[in-house]
């Protein structure tokens, strides 16, 4: 008996060791209108856009979310965000672009450090939505 008693503890704790080890959720696909979306709300919370203005950066977003969902390779992402970020230079204002510029360095400074950033737990990550950026740009 004591033997039975023994091995129903022993499996009991592999079982739970075991359910402690499975891999979170990985992040939910966005398509690439959420993910422009997404990087339009963020800079017009961060650089308080203009209806023009925000038109234009969202229709940039989404082009380059959609090159990227067609080729996600290393070699072309650096041209891809020269090119994005010379775009986006042309419809902001000086300060703006270089408020821009200052988040960029806040979250990824020059020496490679990633203090400031901070990540959302798997958990507390919810699926994208476009109601902020599409009331803004009146899409519904």
């Amino acid at each position: 008996m004591r033997f039975y008693l023994t091995f129903l503890v022993l499996f009991s704790c592999v079982q739970i060791s075991q359910g402690n080890t499975q891999d979170p959720a990985p992040a939910p696909v966005r398509t690439p209108e959420q993910e422009a979306a997404l990087q339009t709300q963020k800079m017009q919370n961060e650089l308080n856009l203009n209806k023009d203005q925000l038109q234009s950066i969202y229709e940039i977003n989404l082009k380059h979310a959609r090159e990227r969902q067609v080729s996600n390779s290393r070699s072309k992402a650096l041209e891809r965000s020269k090119n994005k970020n010379s775009e986006i230079r042309q419809v902001l204002t000086p300060d703006q672009y270089n408020r821009l510029q200052d988040k960029r360095y806040e979250r990824y400074p020059v020496d490679g450090s990633i203090n400031n950033r901070t990540t959302v737990p798997q958990q507390q990550r919810s699926q994208p939505s476009m109601n902020g950026v599409a009331k803004l740009l009146h899409l519904r």
